[in-house]
């Protein structure tokens, strides 16, 4: 944990001129959520969530980083949220220090999710949806938008460069 605390505090401190220098609008990854946003809101700068996998909770399934089978609906969204909550209170320390260096109140960082969907802070999930079905109880400000891994290029594909039905890669969202 502490590992990951000094890579936020790090990447944190970088990311205040970064945004100041500039910048019209930032996209948030799971590592930069609740610090970015922090940064954001104090300079001013519009941002979205950007992921290649489910951070809203949701009932569907449970939190992937547990490992753990459906509990069913209820169960799966209480533990996705406290799986939130939990990440996002190592945030915390960083949080408060540059919500203070910003000029914003202090904002404990489990409740800033709640403050986010109540905003209807947009969110874009890079995956498929024919994967991966965008959930049934995600809100409307949670979109998914297709795979962001670019097509294979021509020249690594086999026959002579060309690839092969099976080998050409698909659009489906």
């Amino acid at each position: 944990m502490r590992v990951l605390q000094n890579y936020v505090d790090s990447i944190s401190e970088d990311f205040i001129p970064a945004v100041r220098a500039g910048t019209d609008f930032v996209l948030l990854n799971t590592v930069a959520l609740f610090t970015g946003y922090d940064v954001c809101e104090g300079l001013g700068v519009p941002s979205a969530g950007a992921f290649l996998s489910p951070v809203h909770p949701t009932g569907d399934l449970p939190p992937a980083a547990l490992g753990l089978p459906s509990l069913g609906r209820t169960v799966n969204r209480a533990l996705d949220r406290v799986a939130l909550a939990a990440g996002a209170q190592s945030f915390g320390r960083t949080s408060r220090g540059l919500r203070s260096r910003l000029g914003l109140p202090h904002v404990r960082p489990a409740s800033l999710w709640s403050r986010l969907q109540a905003q209807g802070w947009p969110a874009f999930y890079g995956f498929s949806s024919a994967i991966l079905p965008r959930f049934s109880d995600w809100p409307p400000s949670a979109q998914v938008t297709g795979t962001w891994w670019p097509a294979k290029p021509a020249a690594s594909c086999s026959r002579g460069g060309q690839a092969s039905t099976a080998e050409r890669p698909t659009t489906a969202s």
